[in-house]
Order: structure tokens, then sequence, then C-alpha cells
């Protein structure tokens, strides 16, 4: 039988994607441009509504740290506002790479073990309110609260010259995250935002540990990350 075995046990060597450094840049280009080009349109008077497009640069914590690199996620949500009250549906997603995604014992010249890890995959939803502590002409200083749930999934692969195990693990778990932002008006129902959170996810995890036989397992988890970002926020 072959046991899961967690991929703490790793060293880390971080990697950076271009990809993700890329899109990074291409938000805070985007924001630049909205804050140019902003006064050359007219758009009706703002309501209560907006949408918000953002991204957020997330440093893994409990559970999560020894095994994968910060990263980038990106979110999109809808809003609803009230005098200093917020209410914002988002979506989310999430991925950290593996500090080693590709690992090769050559101990033993006989036998090559490699050992794969697939990045940290998280599809999140939520809901997230907020109060608005300070008011201003252009800029709202607010605290709030995120509350919902997450759908995460990894896997290590291991191959040699007898075995190719793939062994997957699914996490369902349950999410809420204190957080503090500010909002700053560039004109024209125009908004940047920016946001900082400490994320907090428990809940059931199912993890296979003998492909031959089907063989699962399941466990309760407990994982933290601290994300803080911008986002470009237009209200309608």
């Amino acid at each position: 039988m072959y046991q899961y075995l967690p991929c703490a046990l790793l060293k880390p060597v971080p990697v950076k994607p271009m990809w993700h450094v890329c899109c990074t840049c291409l938000v805070f280009i985007l924001l630049s441009s909205v804050n140019l080009y902003a006064q050359d349109y007219t758009f009706p008077q703002e309501t209560r509504y907006g949408v918000r497009l953002g991204a957020d640069y997330e440093l893994p914590g409990k559970n999560l740290k020894d095994s994968y690199r910060a990263d980038v996620n990106y979110n999109a949500g809808f809003m609803y506002t009230h005098n200093r009250y917020s209410l914002e549906a988002v979506a989310s997603y999430r991925k950290f790479g593996a500090y080693h995604g590709v690992r090769r014992d050559s101990s033993n010249p006989a036998n090559l073990v490699t050992t794969i890890i697939s990045p940290y995959t998280t599809y999140l939803f939520y809901i997230s309110a907020a109060y608005n502590l300070i008011e201003g002409e252009k800029m709202n200083i607010y605290a709030g609260l995120n509350i919902g749930a997450c759908i995460s999934k990894s896997a290590i692969s291991y191959f040699d010259n007898t075995t190719n195990l793939y062994l997957p693990n699914t996490d369902k778990q349950a999410y809420v995250a204190p957080k503090l932002g500010l909002t700053y008006s560039l004109g024209n129902n125009w908004h940047i935002d920016a946001r900082a959170s400490y994320n907090i996810f428990t809940g059931d995890s199912t993890y296979t540990y003998n492909t031959g036989t089907g063989s699962s397992g399941q466990t309760v988890t407990l994982s933290t990350t601290i994300g803080a970002g911008l986002g470009l926020l237009f209200k309608f």
C-alpha cells in the first residue's frame, strides 16, 4: 500500500511564474489608464450598485506555507451600498504553485523516482460586508468580514520503474476573513479599492492513498493565508 505523503516534507526553492507578473502589471496599467482618462467621459450619476475587478498578492500561512509559494489571485464582485454599509458577492480564483513542482531522486541509478506536485487551486465564492469607518470627499476607509465557501484541489504523482501513482486531494471548506481597506475616487464613477484580509479556511479534505484499490480517506483541515491587493470599482 502506498501512503499519501504531505507536501510539507519538501524544502522550498521559490520560483515566480512570469505570466503572473505580467498579469499583475496589467492591472496596475489599467488602474493608471482609468486615472488619466476617467474625466474625459460622462457617466450617469453613480447609484448604489457597483462592479469590481481586482488582483491580490497572497501569502500562504498555516498548513500551506511549507509546501506552496506566494502567488497572485484574481477576483470579481458585484456590490450594493447603502449609506455607510456595503454588501458584495465575490468570485475568486486562487492558484498556489508548489516549491518543488517536479522532484527527481536518482540515489538509486537503477530506479529513477519522480514526484510531481500539482498547484493548489481554489475556487472561492463569498459574501463580503463592510462598514465605512471614515468617510471623506474622495477617500473612505472601511472594515468588514468575508464569509463563504470554496473547493480546493491538489495532487501528487509518483513514478518509478514499477509504479505509476496519481494521488488526488480535494478540500471542501468554509471560509471567513476579517478585512480592512480604502476606496479612492478617481471621478466620474470610477474608484480604486485597496484591501487586505486574513483568510481562514476549514473543512473536510478527501485524499486518495492507494489508486490500485481506490482507497481514500477523509480528515478535517485548517489553513490560513494573508492577502492584499488592488481593485478597480465602477459604480452605476
